[in-house]
């Protein structure tokens, strides 16, 4: 009967497995073709404006992931399981006001200082982000909704309806000559609305509900409390990966970003895996953590991290072989000038891979200002090293200065992960009770599967 059990487990983990990666295949594959396709029909200068436009607007999405779609994770599989239609209603309300807060805020930065800004089409990129906003962001914050129930099956015509939009309207404004850096995120919009539209109609969110209940004031408390740390998170964590787009387009030419941008897709479908594996890992983990044993929470981390790191080692391999002929197929001989830089490029995916894993870890444990120091600590390699690098060696000092930043941030987690799994360890051992001894050393050893320096009792 256990086996059997186990076994079932077992499939409906591996069923939500396969059906995060459909789907965020689908989304993946369909933005990854766009961005390439973007790259080889916009001139240089207006695919570089966009990928500038690009970096704002995903320093934005990390405030919205931190303050909603990260917490939601966490707390939806635990505290809101039993209301989750009406949680889902008050995040819908929250996500209204905090995307017309950011675009507000943006359009309002660009109405004061585009005339200092890199050129027209920088401009333009920014009012299509500024524009865009709030619909790319409400298909966000519905397909993070739908992991958290198990039928992320149910996610794929949604997914579907973006990709065929997204794609189709791509090609029809080609056709017709209205591509711009403009463009992009209006097309980015039309896409992400139809889709959010089909997520939204399947969660049916309750609008009122929890929002008059006083309890919910402490609940939303706890949502903060660990979104905050989230959002200081995400600000060192965009120094350490988008901020180098910002770099170069203010120090050298946007011809220059746009190859950045170029070799940067070639790397980006292992951190879309990686990202389709936590929609459903996170919420996993952090129901262990919750609920489960220590050692089956450990477990499931080293799993984790295991297969992430794995997966990185395979791409990794992958890149140094395909990586320079992929390149010139992709962009039709454009962007000649970086194909040497791919090595570069593929040595910090391994630890990418990997320390996506403990974060994912870290935040099940309620602790996410242990990932703001290790993205802390990233971003003070970009302030240190970024800026002369960037300045002198340009595109292949930008790709050098990020593997650094990976490096740093993989070694505080690291530290970080097992400081905290020792902490909680000692915590417990010194509160069992003292009757027992000889069950307190067996325990010494098993908890967390960290060992104790604790003065032993002897009978």
């Amino acid at each position: 009967m256990f086996r059997e059990a186990k076994s079932a487990d077992r499939l409906t983990w591996l069923g939500r497995g396969l059906g995060a990666l459909a789907d965020q295949g689908l989304v993946s594959s369909s933005g990854f073709l766009f961005t390439v396709l973007l790259g080889r029909w916009l001139p240089p200068e207006q695919y570089g404006a966009y990928t500038v436009a690009i970096s704002v607007f995903l320093f934005q999405g990390c405030i919205h992931q931190a303050l909603l779609l990260e917490p939601m994770s966490v707390f939806g599989p635990g505290a809101f399981r039993e209301h989750l239609p009406e949680y889902l209603g008050e995040l819908f309300r929250l996500h209204i006001g905090l995307s017309v807060v950011l675009s507000l805020l943006l359009g309002g930065g660009i109405a004061v200082f585009g005339r200092a800004l890199h050129g027209a089409s920088l401009v333009s990129a920014l009012w299509g982000a500024s524009l865009g906003l709030p619909c790319i962001f409400f298909f966000w914050l519905w397909r993070r909704a739908s992991y958290l129930e198990p039928k992320p099956w149910a996610t794929l015509r949604p997914a579907a309806a973006y990709a065929v939009t997204l794609l189709g309207l791509l090609a029809l404004f080609r056709r017709m000559g209205w591509l711009s850096a403009f463009t992009p995120f209006l097309l980015q919009m039309i896409a992400a609305t139809v889709a959010g539209g089909l997520l939204l109609a399947r969660s049916r969110p309750k609008l009122r509900g929890l929002g008059t209940n006083p309890q919910f004031r402490i609940i939303l408390k706890g949502h903060w409390e660990y979104g905050r740390w989230a959002v200081a998170t995400a600000l060192v964590s965009w120094m350490s990966g988008g901020a180098y787009y910002v770099l170069l387009g203010a120090m050298l030419r946007m011809e220059d970003v746009a190859g950045l941008r170029a070799l940067q897709n070639i790397a980006v479908p292992l951190p879309q895996f990686v990202t389709a594996m936590s929609l459903f890992l996170l919420p996993h983990v952090a129901a262990k953590f919750a609920n489960d044993s220590a050692a089956s929470f450990c477990g499931s981390t080293r799993r984790m991290i295991f297969l992430l790191g794995g997966c990185g080692v395979v791409y990794l391999l992958g890149v140094l072989i395909f990586g320079p002929s992929l390149f010139r197929y992709l962009y039709g001989g454009r962007y000649a000038e970086s194909v040497g830089l791919i090595p570069l490029l593929a040595a910090p995916i391994p630890l990418m891979a990997a320390s996506e894993g403990l974060a994912m870890a870290l935040r099940a444990m309620h602790a996410p200002v242990e990932v703001f120091r290790g993205y802390l600590a990233a971003g003070m390699v970009t302030l240190c090293a970024g800026v002369p690098l960037v300045r002198f060696r340009g595109v292949g000092g930008a790709l050098l200065c990020i593997g650094l930043s990976y490096l740093a941030f993989t070694l505080v987690l690291a530290h970080r992960y097992r400081a905290r799994l020792e902490h909680i360890a000692a915590s417990r051992v010194a509160a069992e009770p003292a009757a027992a001894p000889a069950e307190r050393h067996d325990a010494k050893l098993s908890v967390f599967g960290v060992a104790v320096r604790k003065q032993e009792s002897r009978p």
